[in-house]
């Protein structure tokens, strides 16, 4: 099929519109998607969060993760709970100085570092210390 030159600007024309309709859908979806298990929104991005490092050699780090999974399912929406291999993601064990397993960093909302535990905490004395820093 054959464009004449007044046709052909046309279909440009429209070809152009597409593709800016097509990009700003792309980037409205990309800023509002989220990754899985965390909060939709950026009020997830302004709560708690408490990061435990592990690694899948470390016996006391199997006991606690779903320790960890009930928590962020019972206190969904007051803290964010990440479980991050330090072998898989050597880059943020370095950035917290990871030297054991488990270690528990507990960072506000603003991502500041308030809370560090080394080592294995009962599911009771972990409640009692995100109560006592006022999270939940």
């Amino acid at each position: 099929m054959q464009f004449t030159g007044a046709s052909r600007d046309n279909v440009m024309r429209v070809i152009f519109v597409v593709l800016i309709i097509l990009t700003a859908a792309g980037i409205f979806i990309y800023k509002n998607s989220t990754s899985p298990g965390s909060e939709p929104n950026q009020t997830a991005q302004k709560m708690p969060k408490l990061l435990m490092f592990s690694s899948t050699g470390c016996s006391y780090c199997q006991i606690m993760i779903p320790i960890l999974e009930e928590l962020q399912e019972e206190y969904k929406g007051q803290i964010n709970i990440e479980i991050i291999d330090a072998y898989e993601h050597p880059e943020e064990a370095e950035k917290y100085s990871i030297i054991s397993f488990p270690t528990l960093i507990l960072l506000d909302s603003d991502g500041d570092q308030i809370g560090r535990h080394d080592g294995y905490i009962s599911k009771e004395n972990l409640l009692k210390a995100l109560k006592k820093e006022g999270i939940i």
